[in-house]
């Protein structure tokens, strides 16, 4: 485990064991290839926490770095932005042993395209979930607002994000740990990643699996599928059809995690 994650125990008493935090960051061993975990927007790293634990049980070494602005009640929320992002997620690329495959889900995902392109030397694979490159309404539309109105940003620093996450399973929709606030400066900040992701993703070579949930109310499918016919290495899109924007938590999260597992291929 990485010094700067934290850890919680599990029940008290005998036989408690430690185990990641799994909204600060974490490390799983593993004598396999490395795997690269990136969370969404908003979101922290209890969004790919399935995917990590079945990675982590096929043998792969998996690192799930808690981007800066996120994380609950990140004190640096209103700061971060897409240098700080691109940054945290390079330097957590750099400190695996290659080759290396990446996740990204959302802004992850955008994250994921930008290192592959600039760092093709250790990103092998990389597997795109619900990519966050066309964003539904009315988040578009606020997005949109604050790149001709800046004053509304400067007025408005952070919104409520709304209670739950984009799931369709009733379980885990008002339970999946979340930054209560949106970042305006950080949806501006997004939106430029948005445009990076896509001018680079002509250098991206390595296979890509494209995940899409079929219920997804936070991203456009027509973003993303732009998104992959833009990469220049081979891509394939899957459409699930139970789920929404949170893929690897929602009903078709089994099927989503054979899915990068199969694409990852084996760690031997």
């Amino acid at each position: 485990m990485s010094p700067e994650s934290k850890t919680s125990q599990e029940t008290p008493g005998a036989g408690a064991r430690s185990v990641p935090d799994r909204t600060a960051g974490y490390e799983l061993p593993g004598s396999g290839p490395s795997c690269l975990l990136l969370h969404g927007f908003t979101g922290t790293t209890a969004e790919l926490w399935p995917l990590a634990e079945a990675l982590a049980a096929a043998g792969y070494r998996v690192s799930a770095p808690l981007l800066p602005g996120h994380g609950i009640g990140a004190p640096d929320l209103l700061e971060a932005g897409r240098e700080a992002w691109e940054s945290a997620a390079t330097a957590a690329l750099l400190a695996l042993p290659p080759p290396v495959r990446v996740v990204g889900l959302s802004m992850g995902a955008l994250l994921a395209t930008c290192l592959a392109a600039e760092r093709g030397e250790r990103v092998t694979r990389l597997a795109l979930l619900a990519p966050a490159v066309g964003l539904t309404q009315p988040v578009a539309l606020v997005s949109w607002a604050l790149q001709r109105f800046p004053a509304v940003r400067r007025r408005f620093p952070a919104l409520p994000a709304g209670t739950g996450s984009d799931l369709r399973d009733p379980t885990l929709r008002h339970t999946n740990p979340k930054n209560a606030w949106v970042s305006l400066r950080g949806l501006g900040e997004l939106r430029e990643l948005q445009a990076r992701a896509l001018a680079v993703a002509p250098s991206v070579a390595a296979p890509t699996l494209v995940c899409l949930g079929a219920l997804d109310r936070t991203v456009t499918r027509r973003g993303a599928l732009r998104l992959a016919k833009r990469l220049g290495g081979p891509s394939r899109v899957e459409v699930f059809p139970r789920s929404g924007h949170q893929l690897a938590l929602d009903f078709d999260r089994q099927a989503v995690i054979g899915a990068v597992l199969a694409h990852f291929g084996a760690t031997g």
